[in-house]
């Protein structure tokens, strides 16, 4: 294998596991796997959130129940 074939080939494998790493990375997140949803991003502050409706966290679950027992 002479140089140029040698490096050739490692371009090629840097290349695919970069593909790689970055596919993984999209189809998980197209699945719905979110590293940060254990993550209040709106500190504690339910009030107008994006992610309310689909939220399990301790303060969403409490604001939750306090509008169902107003209704």
């Amino acid at each position: 294998m002479k140089r140029g074939e040698f490096i050739r080939s490692c371009g090629r494998g840097v290349a695919l596991a970069v593909m790689g790493f970055f596919g993984i990375r999209v189809a998980s997140r197209r699945r719905g796997v979110d590293r940060d949803a254990h993550r209040c991003i709106n500190k504690s502050v339910c009030c107008g959130c994006r992610k309310y409706d689909a939220c399990g966290l301790p303060a969403a679950l409490s604001a939750k129940e306090a509008r169902a027992t107003d209704q």
